[in-house]
């Protein structure tokens, strides 16, 4: 599956290592499970019948051997059978509980190592990146879509991966019993859910890309609107701004419980299919003679229904949430691959102003725009002096502010520094021995000389 690989592909070197390994471990907890069940057959069969301790090959060596441990009778044989299949549960259960512990530790350090990949990621791209883009998605990206990944994503992926083993190995050990009863049950549940899956594909899809395009719409309303919060109040707008709001979020908690209502709906089908089945298998059996025979397997049977139909059911809700969060783990394959980190080499040299910035012939394009925005300019500014820019707004002031800044480069054209040109090697030396006070004041939630001294440490300012 696509999203399976594009998840994978998400994660690290360790990552991986630390997935291969809990994919061995939930390897064994399905041995453990399916020894769990397969104990049961014996227990119940000297349960419903204690003299086939004596007629059955395999048991008469089993009581035999045992009576070098004490072993001496048959209701001793029948306590130390249900001792074996208390510890295997046991033993089940605590090694489920260590995959839990371990699977938990893993799902939060790969939430934590991706999104600091996309804050270093985002924050390394060059300045130009930002002008196509919407803060609001940036923050979602980082804050909400991660989260919902790694929970709708990768956990349902390990539980996905965990309950097709429990159920191979049980239905093998199923077939082993009774080979047409198995592949019957096989047949009958797994086509429900194949049929139930077929029926509400497209429809979890639609939900999906809904509940994606909401809760983005979501964030970039709230965005513009506590951004422009004086304007709002100025002119009382504020029920309008609120009814912008609270149509996606209206949406998105409709999508969410059209959900959750979805992955639900089956497993009360296939609890009746499953359960109906069983009764109608005990009905047909009372007639017989050899009901007692079958006993044990109709008991083994049931307990492995007990561990199947909630196998079968996570594994129709794990599909479900991978589809349903499909489209956030597109965004973010799609952020992390398209990547373009830009490292600045710094020149040794020192760069400061001393004589002049110079731009000669410089040609500037914004990506999408009809026009060039600057075209051919040149223009000398002397050290030491002071110098204002006149123009109708979109006339390229703040471009040209940003090509002296060193945060666009030009297509065509070279800023110069001292006869200097400004490139990759040295834009960061130049940076550096500038200072730059933005026509937008941005003040962060910190002291005033936090904000002055942006960057530094405490200790140093």
């Amino acid at each position: 599956m696509q999203v399976i690989k594009k998840l994978f592909f998400l994660f690290n070197s360790y990552e991986r290592k630390r997935a291969y390994l809990l994919l061995v471990m939930l390897l064994i907890l399905a041995i453990l499970e399916t020894a769990g069940v397969a104990s049961l057959l014996p227990f119940i069969a000297v349960m419903s019948n204690p003299e086939i301790v004596e007629t059955n090959a395999l048991m008469d060596a089993a009581y035999t051997y045992l009576k070098i441990f004490g072993v001496t009778s048959v209701q001793n044989f029948i306590f130390f059978l249900g001792v074996i299949v208390f510890i295997l549960l046991m033993t089940s259960l605590a090694f489920k509980l260590f995959i839990s512990f371990f699977q938990a530790r893993f799902i939060g350090m790969l939430e934590y190592n991706l999104s600091k990949r996309l804050v270093e990621g985002y924050l390394h791209q060059p300045y130009s990146w930002f002008l196509g883009r919407h803060g609001a998605e940036i923050g979602k990206n980082i804050l909400t879509e991660i989260s919902k990944i790694i929970i709708g994503g990768v956990t349902t992926s390990i539980d996905l991966i965990n309950r097709c083993l429990v159920i191979i190995f049980i239905f093998s050990f199923l077939i082993i019993l009774d080979t047409k009863l198995a592949i019957t049950s096989l047949l009958t549940l797994g086509s429900s859910y194949v049929i139930i899956t077929y029926l509400t594909n497209s429809f979890i899809k639609k939900l999906g890309i809904k509940n994606f395009e909401s809760n983005e719409l979501r964030y970039k309303i709230i965005n513009e609107t506590f951004g422009a919060i004086k304007e709002i109040k100025v002119r009382g707008i504020e029920k309008i701004f609120t009814d912008r709001y609270l149509k996606p979020a209206k949406t998105l908690i409709k999508t969410q419980a059209n959900l959750l209502i979805v992955s639900g709906l089956p497993r009360l089908f296939i609890e009746g299919v499953a359960f109906g089945g069983m009764l109608l298998i005990l009905i047909f059996s009372i007639d017989k003679d050899n009901f007692e025979k079958i006993l044990p397997t109709i008991s083994v049977y049931a307990f492995a229904g007990y561990r199947l139909i909630p196998a079968l059911q996570s594994i129709y809700n794990s599909y479900t949430g991978l589809i349903s969060c499909e489209p956030g783990i597109n965004k973010i394959f799609s952020e992390v691959e398209n990547f373009k980190i830009v490292n600045y080499a710094k020149d040794q040299t020192g760069l400061f102003l001393n004589k002049s910035i110079v731009l000669k012939n410089v040609f500037f394009k914004y990506k999408d725009a009809g026009q060039s925005t600057l075209k051919n300019i040149n223009l000398n500014i002397p050290a030491k002096s002071f110098v204002g820019l006149i123009g109708a707004s979109g006339m390229g002031k703040t471009t040209l502010v940003d090509i002296i800044l060193g945060l666009l480069e030009p297509q065509k054209g070279t800023l110069e520094v001292d006869g200097r040109v400004i490139t990759n090697q040295n834009v960061r030396l130049w940076q550096e021995s500038i200072g730059y006070v933005p026509q937008h004041i941005f003040l962060f939630d910190d002291t005033i000389a936090a904000n002055i001294a942006l960057g530094l440490e405490k200790k140093r300012y």
